[in-house]
């Protein structure tokens, strides 16, 4: 959608906390794939209001002998999730064994290695990096979540909110969205 526009960027992998901060300070111009919410305490961040793309979060696991269909089936578990991922962060801010890593290849380093009984990560990720790593027997379980993910740009950027929302939306109905993400599947597989 920006090179549709003519506008050059360039995407730089960082914690998302830090992506945050520095986009609402000015240091980077925006921030992608963040859930809708995500710049509520951030004032000079702005939604484009179309979604980038839809995830599903879910808890991963190579466990044959569990079921987890809610939260509390994960009770007396194991739970590994990614630092700074709030989501995550607020839903298993009262769960007893939890583990928090800097990085989702890390996470599934931890599940490989049976560090952690179960990683709660975004699903098509987590098989993507099982497939890179060798971890065979990955299946994600019916405790899931889907979520919008949206791009937000700092204030200074206002003018391209709707620039972007309305680019996006053109190449959602012309196919060339679909086309990018050809083979894409939020669910995993």
């Amino acid at each position: 959608m920006f090179a549709r526009l003519g506008l050059s960027y360039r995407f730089e992998a960082m914690p998302g906390a830090r992506a945050l901060a520095g986009a609402n300070d000015g240091t980077f111009d925006g921030d992608s794939a963040r859930v809708a919410k995500a710049a509520k305490n951030y004032p000079n961040l702005m939604r484009v209001p179309e979604p980038i793309i839809s995830v599903v979060f879910a808890a991963v696991t190579l466990r044959d002998d569990i079921r987890i269909e809610t939260l509390s089936d994960l009770s007396g578990l194991s739970v590994g999730y990614v630092r700074g991922w709030k989501f995550s962060e607020k839903l298993l801010v009262h769960h007893e064994i939890i583990e928090v890593v800097r990085s989702a290849e890390i996470l599934m380093r931890m599940l490989a290695e049976r560090r952690i009984d179960v990683a709660f990560l975004a699903v098509a990720p987590a098989f993507h990096l099982a497939d890179e790593l060798g971890v065979r027997g990955l299946r994600a379980t019916q405790f899931r979540f889907k979520k919008d993910l949206f791009v937000h740009l700092n204030l200074k950027h206002a003018d391209l909110v709707p620039l972007l929302d309305g680019t996006l939306r053109v190449m959602k109905a012309d196919g060339s969205y679909d086309a990018i993400m050809r083979g894409y599947n939020p669910e995993g597989r």
